[in-house]
Order: C-alpha cells, then sequence, then structure tokens
C-alpha cells in the first residue's frame, strides 16, 4: 500500500458541522427517501414510505460524544496517527477496553476528517451496510458518494460496481479516515468479501478503521506480511499504572497510594471498564481506599457488566463451557476436557438445562468431553474476543482475564458450591495424570504482578497444601488419612 500524505483540513469544530448536517442530504436528496428493505435499496416519493421499511439512522454516522472523565492518552493516539501511514488498523479487544472512547476522541481532535458508522447486528445486509459507509464518508466530505449512491438505489447493480465507483471517486477526494464501529456484531460473509474488495483497492486517499471484539474475517495475514495494516490489541488498550491513577483520581476526586493503584491493577489488569466500575462505586463510599481493597469478580458492578454486555451475547453452550473451566487460572483442552461433564447442572439464569449440557457444537449425540471439542471451544471463545488470552505461541494453553475468571468463580460458588468442588477434584485428579504439565513456552503476554510464567498451572490454581488435599480426595483418601499424610489436625 502506498504511504499517505495528509493534507492541512479545517479545524474539526467545522468538520462536525458536516458530520451532522450533510446526512440529510444523502437521504434525502432531491426530496426522496433513501428506503432498505430486505437487503436491497430504491428510492421512494417523499410521502410514500413502505409499511416494512427501515431507514437509516442519522446517529450511527456521527461521531460518538466522549464521556466526562476522558483521560488523554497520548500513546495510543500517536500509534493512531502513525497508522494512517498505512491502509487499514485495526482495533480489537474485549468489552469494556476503551476502543470506541479512544477513537472517538481520535476522530474530533484529527485534522482530517472522519466517517464513523456504528454498526448493529441488522447492519450486516451488504446493500444496508454500503448505504451507511456511503452516507458517512458522504456526511464527512460532501459529494463523493453521490455516484455510489445513486448506483446502490439500483437493485440490479451489483455490489463490486458500486464499490467500484466509490472508489474511483476517493481516489480524487481529500484525504479522510473511515471508522467502522463494533464491527464483530457483523457475520454475513457477503459482507467480509465486499469489505476485502474494497481493502485490496483501497485509495490512497482512505484510511479504514476496524474496531471490534473479535478479529474480522478479512485476509488479515496477507495484509500482515505487506505491512499494510496497524494494530492495537489489549495490550496496547491495557491501562498503565500512570493512567489508572490519574482515571481513579479523576473519578472519585481522591488521589490515591500507589500501594491502592496496584493493586487495582493486579486486580484489573488494566481493562477500563474494570477501572470505571471500580472508581465510581468508590465515589459513593464513605472509605474509598477500602472499598477498591474489597473491589473483586463478585461486585454488583461487575456482574450486571459482564451479564448485559458478555453473557447477554454468546451462545449458552458457550457460557456452559466458561463456567465449568473458569476454576483454573490456566487451561489447555485436555484439561478442559476433563473438568466437562454433560450431567453438571446449571449456573445462572442465562444457562438453560439443554443448552447447558451441550457445550460440545451443539450435538448431543457426540461424546462429551474429548480433547478436540474442548480445544474448538477454545478457539471459538478467543476468536470471539472473550477474555481468553493465549500463553504461548502454539496456543496451546489460555488463561482468562484475572477479573473476569474470579467473577465466573463468584457466580459458580453462589449458585452451585458442591460443583465448584467436584471441578476442582477433577482438576486434581487431572494434575495427577499430568505433573509436568505447562505451556510449552514462556506467556505471550502475562501481567507480570498477577501470573508468573515459571509456575505451572496447578500452582497457580490451588496452593501446594491445597493441591496435595485435592489429590489425595481424587484418590478417595479418608479426612483422617489425608490429615495424616499431611500431619494436619483434622479439623483444619
Amino acid at each position: 500500500m502506498a504511504t499517505r500524505r495528509l493534507q492541512s483540513l479545517p479545524p474539526v469544530e467545522h468538520q462536525r458541522v458536516l458530520h451532522e448536517g450533510q446526512f440529510l442530504r444523502v437521504l434525502s436528496q432531491q426530496r426522496d427517501t433513501l428506503d432498505i428493505r430486505d437487503g436491497g435499496a430504491r428510492r421512494v416519493g417523499r410521502t410514500v414510505v413502505a409499511p416494512r421499511a427501515t431507514p437509516l439512522i442519522a446517529t450511527k454516522v456521527i461521531v460518538p460524544q466522549t464521556n466526562t472523565f476522558l483521560l488523554a492518552r497520548e500513546r495510543l493516539m500517536s500509534q493512531l496517527a502513525q497508522g494512517l501511514q498505512r491502509a487499514l488498523t485495526l482495533v480489537i479487544a474485549p468489552a469494556g477496553y476503551g476502543k470506541t472512547t479512544l477513537l472517538s476522541a481520535w476522530a474530533r481532535q484529527s485534522a482530517r476528517p472522519t466517517a464513523w458508522v456504528s454498526l448493529d447486528a441488522d447492519d450486516g445486509a451488504p446493500r444496508r451496510f454500503w448505504a451507511y459507509v456511503i452516507a458517512a464518508l458522504d456526511a464527512a466530505q460532501p459529494g463523493v458518494g453521490v455516484r455510489a449512491q445513486a448506483l446502490l438505489d439500483t437493485t440490479t447493480v451489483a455490489i463490486e460496481q458500486v464499490l467500484a465507483t466509490l472508489i474511483n471517486t476517493l481516489s480524487t477526494a481529500q484525504p479522510m479516515t473511515l471508522v467502522l464501529d463494533d464491527y464483530h456484531v457483523i457475520d454475513v460473509a457477503g459482507m467480509h468479501q465486499s469489505l476485502a474488495f474494497l481493502l485490496n483497492h483501497v485509495p490512497d486517499t482512505l484510511h479504514i478503521v476496524i474496531a471490534g471484539r473479535a478479529e474480522p474475517p478479512l485476509p488479515l495475514a496477507h495484509w500482515r506480511a505487506t505491512d499494510a495494516l496497524t494494530e492495537l490489541g489489549v495490550t496496547d488498550l491495557r491501562f498503565t499504572n500512570e493512567e489508572a491513577a490519574m482515571l481513579l483520581a479523576a473519578i472519585t476526586q481522591q488521589p490515591l497510594t500507589d500501594t491502592v493503584v496496584t493493586m487495582l491493577m493486579e486486580r484489573t489488569e488494566g481493562w477500563a471498564a474494570g477501572l470505571r466500575l471500580a472508581a465510581r462505586g468508590a465515589r459513593r463510599s464513605a472509605d474509598i481506599p477500602q472499598f477498591l481493597y474489597d473491589f473483586n469478580g463478585g461486585h454488583r458492578n461487575i456482574q450486571d457488566y459482564l451479564d448485559q454486555e458478555v453473557f447477554g451475547h454468546i451462545p449458552a453452550d458457550m457460557q456452559a463451557f466458561m463456567v465449568q473451566t473458569a476454576v483454573m487460572d490456566r487451561l489447555c483442552a485436555p484439561l478442559c476436557a476433563a473438568l466437562c461433564d454433560p450431567d453438571d447442572r446449571p449456573v445462572g439464569a442465562n444457562v438453560s438445562d439443554s443448552a447447558y449440557l451441550c457445550w460440545c457444537a451443539g450435538d448431543p449425540d457426540i461424546t462429551h468431553g474429548t480433547t478436540q471439542l474442548a480445544h474448538d471451544m477454545l478457539m471459538r471463545i478467543e476468536r470471539a474476543g472473550l477474555f481468553l488470552m493465549p500463553l504461548d505461541a502454539e496456543r496451546g494453553w489460555y488463561r482468562y482475564h484475572t477479573l473476569f475468571a474470579a467473577a465466573i468463580r463468584h457466580r459458580l460458588k453462589q449458585d452451585a458450591p458442591e460443583l465448584a468442588a467436584v471441578l476442582r477434584q477433577r482438576a486434581a485428579a487431572w494434575y495427577a495424570e499430568q505433573p509436568d504439565a505447562r505451556p510449552a513456552s514462556p506467556a505471550l503476554d502475562p501481567p507480570a504482578a498477577a501470573h508468573q510464567a515459571l509456575r505451572t498451572p496447578a500452582d497457580l490454581a490451588f496452593s501446594t497444601r491445597e493441591l496435595e488435599v485435592l489429590r489425595l480426595l481424587a484418590d478417595g483418601r479418608a479426612n483422617q488419612d489425608i490429615a495424616r499424610a499431611l500431619i494436619i489436625g483434622v479439623n483444619t
């Protein structure tokens, strides 16, 4: 991809007028209304609208407002600015890492106009998707979408022809950025193909930013090999101790000691949503430091957030798998297969009995608990951007985000304490047979304060004494025998 030369453009305050004002012109040229129905686009008279018509929503193509407690993250702003020299920037991380906040702040301070599209699951139909993109581009730079929109209105014209016209128009336009936010909600294969077509022919005047919770199904390997994209992930978006201290002080209106900040950073791993939820809760507390010391995955704010932003959007079989495996700090497919059992009863209101029993690819007839099925589920969870991080280059070992795992364990302890004990016994039995099991290479991205690369998975999940007790329990030893073996009191 060719290197871009940035041009000096009007201040962002003036550009915002175009964002909000030109959108109506795109939708209502010559007093017509753009109507999109059943994946196709056509014009209808100004007073006639089909009963099932779905008009475009103006606010979806306006850069979102930033919140009150906005932290200037200059290191990330610099990375985004440097990314303009390439065709594509990916900003990929689980929910709550501040992707939208970062990009909206960057767009508002950028010298070049930004076309923004906030995507929903209903935008997967190619014509509807591209209608939003064309409207956003035309709002950012009036006139660039007129010819492409006219073709899109003609349902007999192929999407590739619409995009070819748009590319040709953009090639002579002023430089601008297109942000596709929440792209992970798009799950239509044809949509990904048409976006890849645009990216493969994108002119130097357009930089595209894709933000989402999971990597899009695009030819990323090729673009990585040709140095055509910039990537920001969890490692980049994670707050540093200094950034966390500034954010916490801004929200709580009270400076906090390094000890408190470090403790909270170990617990949240710099997760923006976790830090904000902790700070907002502490602000209403009489003892802010104590509240932050006590803040953990069982807090109501964390539970509610994960219910609404995570568990409410993933299949029940995936939820069940995560509940059964979150007792461990490190995971591999054979261990997960040993932990999971179809007879375990459901935990939490979001998981039905039938779905909970069949995490294995939705087929109750498949033998449950095989290593391959567990491996496939781990890959699904990682691809979905659900707080699961690989610990080695081979992707043989994983771990859940610390606060995310703590939240699941809290729910398991509250709703099914007997299941939690059973899961630990299964883990102990597996480790008894695999005493040297550990990742083949050092962790790719471990928060040093929370995880130590040289410790085994068993050490991370249990203390030495706890592990020995569990191994003895798995062997069926009586309490008195365990006590004598460990030289402890029977009632300990």
